[in-house]
């Protein structure tokens, strides 16, 4: 009998038929048909899937009529729940009839023995070891009913083009496997050459696609639960362990969560619990386990080292003198696998610090959590020292979680500087509760350089700017080519300037997109420019789609209160824009708030605007490209807000500048003639009635 796809309905236990006497065919043939496994339903880690156990060809099963013993072969039935089995002569069924699969079993009067063994092999995933499942079957009405003796645990694997061999599942204490005597009378059982480990041999490669196997095992109660070893060959290549209590129960099916298979990376595996002093990481280097005590990880020069399933938190330190979690004083490459923490909580050195002048990449398939609860080192990146740099940051892969506190989470430290830092792809979330999230530390982080995503998911949520510069802080160019970002800043921006303080500003350099699709909003800055009492540099977008708000009395792109900004452009070969303003700011694009604000010119889909002074100052502004004919719409509140005397015009009004078309909602209680829209004659602005279809900025 062979599992091809397994049946798993939620609850009951074994239960079982009966069978007839074929007097019509030569010899003696027997119905009987399988009972489905049942899945419990009082683990949560089920995950229940529907299918059938059926008989396969060759399948033997042994018959016990209370005085002989005869093997039956299946002649009918194969792929199907319902068989016929047939012996090759006579045979007296009767009312004490019994069966057992596998035919090795053996029954008499008092007693049932079977085997679950050790080494269970199949030949395609899906399916049960040939003879792994044994099954009773009892006489009822005109056919035998077989039901599981055994319990069986399901496991679903997923893999990136991981070779497997055989899984093997490993008990404390239990009896998972062997040979076992049960007595009719109620005296109980006994189990001989009984093992805690079985294997299931499954030569095959995990993929992205859901693979399920199905390995056998004696009914009981695993307290402690179970470890399962995945090889590829003689090496173990993967462990899994669960604590929780496990109860296998007769017909019944545990089936644990998807799971995906991480083969331990080729290298040197070094166990972090066996370390009883500082450890400099060679080239190949696989570094495991939990490091709990305060040594030195460093990292040989120009050596790549894999996190696999490490974690590294040497509890509080304060100024240890061991310092990061990892420390990279030369070019270093760090492959993230599997799930790997670091918490640092000394007062000097980040959970991953690379020296100034040097860069360091981090790549991988796995996932990273650094945390930095010291307050002035980043989680990655730089420390704490006056003028003390942290060198390069380049991030290629994996899914990295980096929280920092008056630092940023990647980049600068504590009154320190930052290289360049390069998101390729993968999964990022950067916070820093009292910082910018990415790009410059805090309180004289004298530069960040520049920043660079090319691709990945990134969101950065900062104190002061979500992706740039931090408080009395300067960042270089940031420069978005593509990927997914989402920014957040309090009193910086989104994206660019942090924030200063009177006689001393922030900084950020020019800020160009032109790819992506990228958010970004502040509460207590601009969206995308400068932050509160801080400058920026040009803004130039031309590509991606882009959303940007601003806080309170801030514009959405552009400048701050009365501070400086460069010249913006948006470029016909965005896919979109939209721009919203904070409730008291003057407009959406331009020139920031306060009688000293400056602010370049500002280009829209070819149209010029001097000053940075952007005719519009409505509450939310989106342009959709490539459109030649540029249309805004303002709503009502905007009407009131920039003390538009009168009404008219339904159909919209064009300007005779650029051919931009201007489409207002009509508002109950406004007059119908004429339009005035504050000293909009100022730029050349007039306005007439105007057809056609017109895309909108609202």
């Amino acid at each position: 009998m062979k599992k091809v796809t397994l049946l798993i309905a939620m609850a009951a236990l074994l239960v079982f038929a009966g069978c007839k006497k074929d007097k019509e065919m030569e010899g003696t043939t027997l119905k009987a048909s399988i009972e489905q496994h049942e899945s419990d339903d009082d683990k949560t880690s089920l995950n229940p899937t529907d299918g059938a156990i059926s008989w396969m060809a060759g399948d033997k099963i042994t018959v016990y009529n209370g005085t002989v013993t005869a093997t039956f072969r299946l002649t009918s039935g194969e792929g199907s729940t319902n068989g016929t089995f047939t012996y090759n002569g006579d045979f007296d069924i009767n009312d004490n009839t019994m069966a057992l699969y596998p035919e090795t079993g053996v029954l008499t009067d008092n007693t049932v023995t079977f085997t679950v063994p050790q080494q269970q092999n199949v030949t395609e995933p899906g399916t049960f070891a040939n003879g792994a499942n044994p099954m009773l079957g009892l006489k009822s009405g005109d056919g035998f009913m077989f039901g599981s003796i055994c319990g069986c645990l399901g496991l679903k694997l997923t893999g990136n083009n991981v070779d497997i061999t055989a899984i093997e599942i490993v008990s404390a204490n239990e009896t998972l496997a062997g040979t076992v005597t049960g007595y009719f009378n109620n005296s109980g059982s006994e189990t001989t050459n009984g093992t805690n480990s079985v294997r299931l041999n499954c030569t095959t490669t995990l993929t992205a696609e859901e693979k399920e196997f199905f390995i056998v095992l004696l009914p009981g109660t695993l307290g402690n639960g179970f470890t399962m070893n995945i090889y590829n060959g003689d090496e173990i290549i993967f462990t899994k362990t669960t604590t929780s209590n496990l109860i296998m129960l007769p017909n019944k099916v545990k089936i644990m969560n998807t799971l995906n298979v991480e083969a331990t990376p080729a290298g040197s595996v070094i166990d972090l619990s066996t370390l009883t002093d500082n450890y400099e990481a060679q080239d190949g280097d696989i570094l495991t386990g939990t490091l709990s005590q305060h040594y030195n990880i460093s990292v040989a020069e120009g050596a790549s080292v894999t996190l696999w399933n490490a974690s590294i938190n040497p509890g509080h330190s304060y100024k240890s003198p061991h310092g990061a979690c990892i420390r990279c004083d030369n070019d270093a490459t760090i492959v993230i696998e599997g799930e790997n923490d670091m918490y640092v909580w000394t007062e000097q050195m980040p959970c991953i610090y690379i020296a100034s002048g040097k860069t360091l990449t981090i790549t991988g398939n796995g996932s990273l959590n650094a945390s930095s609860t010291g307050m002035i080192t980043a989680a990655i990146g730089g420390c704490y020292s006056s003028g003390n740099s942290c060198g390069n940051i380049v991030i290629e892969s994996g899914n990295i979680t980096a929280t920092a506190g008056s630092c940023a989470a990647i980049g600068a430290g504590f009154n320190g500087n930052c290289g360049n830092i390069t998101i390729n792809g993968g999964t990022i979330t950067a916070t820093s509760t009292a910082a910018t999230a990415i790009g410059c530390g805090n309180q004289m982080c004298f530069t960040c350089g520049d920043i660079t995503i090319n691709g990945g998911t990134v969101t950065a949520t900062g104190s002061r700017a979500g992706i740039g510069g931090g408080y009395q802080s300067n960042c270089g160019d940031i420069t978005i080519t593509g990927g997914t970002i989402i920014a957040t800043g309090i009193s910086g921006s989104g994206i660019g300037a942090g924030n200063g303080k009177s006689g001393t500003w922030g900084y950020c350099g020019n800020i160009t997109i032109s790819g992506g699709n990228v958010t970004a909003s502040s509460s207590g800055g601009v969206g995308i420019g400068g932050g509160c009492m801080a400058n920026c540099g040009d803004i130039l977008i031309s590509g991606g789609t882009v959303t940007a708000t601003g806080g309170n009395d801030y514009v959405a792109i552009g400048g701050s209160t009365n501070h400086t900004c460069g010249s913006i452009t948006i470029t016909e070969g965005v896919t979109s824009v939209t721009a919203t303003k904070g409730a008291n700011a003057p407009r959406c694009i331009g020139i920031g708030k306060g009688d000293y604000a400056i602010c370049g010119t500002v280009t829209i889909g070819g149209t010029v605007y001097p000053d940075g002074a952007t005719p519009n100052q409505a509450d939310g502004l989106t342009f959709v490209y490539p459109v030649q004919e540029t249309t805004i719409t303002w709503n009502s509140s905007f009407i009131n807000s920039v003390n538009i005397m009168s009404w008219g015009h339904d159909s919209g009004v064009s300007t005779s500048n650029g051919g931009i078309t201007a489409t207002f909602t009509e508002n109950a209680g406004l007059s119908s003639s004429g339009i005035t829209i504050g000293n909009s004659s100022a730029y050349g602005i007039t306005f007439s009635t105007t057809t056609g279809n017109i895309d909108e900025w609202c």
